[in-house]
């Protein structure tokens, strides 16, 4: 007996991986904040600078912004930036660190991190805190990252 591919059988075939597809992709793009984050929690896509279109991001209450540099660390030349840890979200970064601050740090996937962002206006020197909870990243330079501005533990 000779075996045929039949046209319905190859459009069977792609429809069945395509509803599968479908099925099991990631629609969350823009994932809401959940009832356990803090007040004034935003949540951004960002894009490194390995590409040409990269993400700023500009926290309320601060000057300048931060980003991802091209060796995948947060970077900004008005921030300052300190590793937490493994932690389980914003709500899990309750103080600001005393002594560590680094001008650009990893990137990690479920780290969280708080920013420290000087603005000198008229000779006023203003700090102001960031927690940052990165909540997925990957190799290629897209992070998904949730913030608040101001902290104020």
């Amino acid at each position: 007996m000779k075996n045929t591919i039949t046209f319905s059988s190859v459009l069977w075939a792609i429809l069945f991986s395509l509803t599968f597809i479908t099925a099991c992709s990631d629609d969350d793009d823009d994932v809401p904040a959940s009832s356990s984050d803090p007040d004034g929690t935003v949540i951004v896509n960002m894009v490194s600078k390995l590409y040409d279109d990269y993400t700023k991001v500009y926290p309320d209450s601060c000057s300048g912004s931060f980003r991802v540099d091209e060796d995948l660390n947060f970077d900004g030349s008005s921030y300052k930036f300190n590793i937490v840890g493994e932690v389980n979200g914003l709500n899990s970064i309750k103080e600001i660190p005393t002594s560590g601050w680094e001008s650009n740090v990893a990137v990690v996937s479920g780290y969280g991190y708080v920013a420290k962002n000087i603005s000198i206006s008229n000779n006023d020197t203003t700090t102001t805190y960031v927690r940052i909870y990165v909540l997925d990243s990957n190799a290629l330079g897209w992070f998904t990252v949730k913030y608040q501005s101001p902290f104020e533990p």
